[in-house]
């Protein structure tokens, strides 16, 4: 009786088995069937079905063959805007160095030679000295510039930035926002 029961039991798994991997080759021939397009939006909206994550955004672009696709799932669209907070870092210097290899740019150039001098003006002005025209692309991208830093620091009559991110998660700033904030601050 008792290997009667094992016997049935594990006749149950192989069939739990079984009926787990036929399932497994009916969605993944399914998959395959799709194009390229549809499988990318899937896999977005599969993982804004759990609940845990509200939106998900997602671009591809494959130089080899020109292949580009864009899509969105949950509360985002393709066109939404979101912080990416300082990982925006990694993409400028990625940028910036692929414009050093390329020869267009150096990493001692003065920011005044991309920048206009309104912009530029009492950005860096420390000890009565204005230091906004010395600053290098080096010294900002290596943040040794001794500009403050508009996110975390606050002035008397603003919070920071990430202080006010707390309080309404939609705030757009311009360039010309996060300037004007700097150079309310106190250099370092």
């Amino acid at each position: 009786v008792v290997v009667g029961i094992l016997l049935a039991v594990l006749g149950l798994h192989i069939i739990a088995a079984l009926a787990l991997f036929i399932g497994y080759q009916s969605y993944a021939s399914r998959m395959r069937a799709m194009p390229l397009e549809a499988r990318l939006q899937y896999a977005l909206e599969e993982i804004t079905d759990g609940g845990n994550v509200h939106g998900t955004t997602f671009a591809v672009y494959r130089g080899s063959d020109g292949f580009a696709w864009s899509g969105a799932s949950g509360n985002m669209r393709v066109d939404s805007a979101y912080s990416i907070a300082s990982v925006t870092t990694m993409y400028t210097a990625a940028v910036i160095m692929r414009l050093v290899a390329d020869g267009r740019i150096s990493l001692d150039d003065s920011i005044a030679e991309y920048l206009s001098p309104d912009l530029l003006a009492g950005l860096h002005v420390y000890g009565g000295k204005e230091y906004s025209q010395a600053l290098t692309i080096r010294q900002l991208i290596s943040h040794r510039s001794g500009l403050p830093d508009y996110f975390t620091e606050s002035d008397s009559d603003k919070p920071s930035v990430a202080q006010e991110r707390e309080q309404n998660h939609d705030i757009r700033y311009s360039i010309q926002d996060v300037v004007e904030r700097t150079k309310a601050l106190k250099p370092h």
